[in-house]
């Protein structure tokens, strides 16, 4: 951690920065007949180092900050809370291993760094409850190269895509709908079933109802036999932007419940979304009201 008295907090994603600096220290050696792979701890954590620098350098170069921020680093626990949501979440990677050194670099991290993990949650979590909660004094800005950090409230840098986003919570519920219809295969959660990225888009600009009404056919074989179809409508004041996402699952054969589950999983936590006295999630449900929304 950098000026412990800053007022300003860099929260950085550990695991990516981490895997991506053990990746690239890993080589590979031809013996002639077979291959071996290697790695270099200390050449791994020099990797590491100064991507976190560069990191803190682009930040600073793009928001011009005032003074040298103070530096957390997130990590993820080895059990996952939204495997109890979804069984079938992230079942993809069991088997996908880390890269060498892996641990080892981790825990020279964890010594030398301020860092943190929590029983259960994923690294994303952990960065989300900081970034909105008030156990970090002053301003805090998330640093990350997953797309993702656009369903929470706050500053965020995607240095993936060296792009700086500031995200109001209207902007931030947008992208968490969004998540919840478009799913996500790569962590193991399917969204709504063909909404595509178009679609959902479309969709969430201008949500509507869908209903089913009985049609009597006028020719055919089966003229005279009453069938459903289904057909639009606009929301009534009574009903919420979660009604809308229900029905566009409902009409892709999946039940209310299927559509939460799809929802919490898509969630990455708020301070909101977590008991710290039990040191537990509370899985998000939708409001009651009419949700605060607003398309970016």
């Amino acid at each position: 951690m950098k000026n412990a008295n800053s007022g300003i907090a860099l929260l950085i994603d550990g695991d990516m920065a981490l895997y991506q600096a053990c990746s690239n220290a890993e080589q590979e050696i031809n013996w002639g007949v077979h291959w071996t792979l290697h790695s270099d701890p200390e050449e791994a954590y020099a990797i590491f180092k100064n991507a976190i620098e560069k990191l803190c350098l682009e930040v600073n170069s793009r928001l011009k900050l005032e003074e040298v921020p103070r530096i957390y680093l997130a990590f993820t626990d080895s059990v996952n809370w939204r495997k109890d949501v979804l069984e079938t979440y992230k079942s993809n990677r069991v088997e996908k291993r880390k890269p060498l050194c892996y641990y080892v670099v981790r825990d020279r991290v964890f010594a030398e760094w301020e860092c943190l993990m929590v029983p259960t949650l994923e690294g994303d979590d952990v960065l989300g409850i900081w970034a909105t909660s008030s156990h970090i004094k002053g301003r805090k800005i998330i640093v990350s190269g997953d797309k993702d950090f656009k369903t929470i409230p706050g500053e965020f840098w995607d240095y993936g895509r060296k792009k700086f986003y500031n995200i109001s919570e209207e902007e931030a519920n947008y992208w968490h709908f969004y998540q919840t219809l478009m799913g996500d295969i790569t962590d193991g959660y399917t969204g709504c079933p063909g909404m595509g990225a178009g679609t959902a888009e479309e969709f969430l600009k201008a949500p509507f109802m869908w209903f089913q009404e009985e049609k009597i056919l006028k020719s055919g074989p089966r003229k005279g036999e009453a069938v459903l179809h289904w057909k639009k409508r606009e929301l009534t004041e009574e009903e919420t932007l979660w009604d809308a996402v229900v029905s566009c699952f409902h009409k892709a054969g999946k039940t209310p419940e299927e559509a939460l589950v799809q929802a919490q999983v898509a969630r990455i936590c708020r301070s909101s979304e977590w008991d710290f006295k039990a040191r537990k999630v509370i899985p998000w449900k939708p409001a009651r009201s009419a949700s605060s929304f607003s398309p970016p």
